[in-house]
């Protein structure tokens, strides 16, 4: 069995699932090749974000630096919950097939952790085929399905803490194994099909504000190395612009272009060399001799170029995470940004959490999710498209009609 993406869009996670985190009591929500949340301040949004790049990490490895970068368990589950916390993200496949991958993490000590349950498991037609991996209290089983073979990790040291014993099987692979970090992060290289699962998962990058202060990365000369990204930061903008220039032309005239529809005075890029290994950016306007460089723009002109090569990056990961995209930028930057993200969304599942009630206005019902909380504080979501909203929109745009209310997850 090979795992692919449903043919003309890119959908990686068609559905997320949380407990017990933050304002995700019981979360179950639907995911699209482009998601745009929408909803007031507090109601989930970033949470939600949250739980997606908790998950990635727990594939990449990075489990337990990103829990404490979030406090502690104690901090990430819900107000007077007891119960685990748990993320499961369903991955489509080929046609009948699917993927579950499931964490359950349970208090241990003062803030730490335990993995209580992890599970990765094949679905065909709705039903279940088999676990890839199996584990409970740190009692971990690989099954490899073309050998038909379980694979079981050396379990005693690392489960210590847990008083759970464990073995491996003779004429099995002996593996190390770090309880604080999943299975599938310390899958064996052996079974080809945990590797793509957990680089897929994995692969998930996670853009918040961009840092715009005068002695930002994004405003300095930078070294020119090989970069297929622009950075969080745009740390590596120039280069990955200059990747492109000489390696993706189609790519770096596509830059220009969304460039030049939002600056109709734009003309090119120019790319000074400043000393050995250093390169600017310059801005080049037909209103003025010189070409500006990346100190002399404004920060919604910084911005845009910024998202603009994002969106059009050749590193693009399976799934990318963008909260408050329409920060600083005019509300006609926002059109089109909003063709731009619908663009990348059949490159990379778009997960986009945002305010501005005029980026909605230039969205379809479709890729609108608006996030509410009830009276007990839980978020819960819906789809645009869900609602009956037709008789408004021949004379509103979405944005208008989520402002006035009729959407649910109330402005402020």
């Amino acid at each position: 069995m090979t795992i692919n993406q449903p043919d003309g869009q890119h959908l990686i996670i068609s559905t997320l699932r949380v407990r017990n985190f933050r304002r995700l009591h019981s979360f179950d929500v639907e995911l699209r090749p482009l998601t745009v949340m929408v909803g007031s301040n507090g109601v989930g949004k970033t949470t939600v974000l949250d739980a997606l790049k908790i998950t990635a990490a727990s594939a990449a490895g990075a489990l337990e630096t990103t829990m404490k970068a979030n406090g502690g368990i104690w901090a990430c589950r819900t107000i007077g919950s007891m119960g685990d916390v748990m993320f499961e993200v369903l991955i489509p496949g080929d046609p009948g097939w699917s993927t579950n991958y499931s964490i359950r993490l349970a208090h241990m000590g003062y803030g730490g952790y335990l993995i209580s349950g992890e599970v990765l498991q094949l679905n065909q037609d709705g039903q279940q085929r088999g676990a890839l991996i199996q584990s409970t209290l740190g009692d971990v089983r690989y099954f490899d399905p073309d050998t038909q073979k379980s694979v079981l990790p050396t379990t005693v040291e690392a489960l210590a803490l847990t008083g759970v014993s464990g073995y491996a099987a003779p004429g099995e692979s002996s593996l190390k194994y770090n309880p604080a970090e999943t299975a599938l992060s310390q899958a064996p290289m052996n079974i080809p099909l945990l590797g793509v699962m957990r680089g897929r998962i994995a692969s998930l990058t996670h853009y918040s504000l961009l840092d715009l202060r005068l002695n930002a990365p994004i405003r300095m000369p930078q070294s020119l190395r090989p970069a297929h990204l622009p950075g969080p930061n745009g740390e590596d903008l120039l280069s990955c612009l200059y990747t492109m220039k000489e390696q993706m032309s189609d790519l770096f005239q596509a830059v220009e272009d969304a460039i030049r529809a939002g600056f109709p005075e734009f003309e090119k890029f120019e790319f000074p060399p400043l000393a050995q290994g250093i390169i600017g950016l310059g801005w080049k306007d037909r209103r003025y001799p010189a070409a500006l460089f990346m100190n002399q723009l404004s920060d919604g002109m910084l911005r845009f170029l910024w998202l603009v090569t994002l969106l059009y990056s050749p590193g693009l990961g399976e799934v990318t995470l963008i909260d408050e995209p329409e920060v600083s930028l005019h509300p006609e930057l926002l059109r089109i940004l909003a063709e731009l993200l619908r663009e990348a969304s059949l490159r990379t599942q778009l997960i986009v959490a945002t305010h501005s009630d005029r980026l909605v206005g230039f969205l379809k019902p479709e890729e609108l999710l608006v996030l509410d909380s009830g009276k007990d504080g839980n978020a819960s979501a819906r789809w645009g498209d869900s609602f009956d909203a037709e008789k408004w929109l021949d004379e509103y745009t979405l944005g208008d009609v989520w402002r006035m209310g009729q959407l649910g997850g109330r402005t402020e």
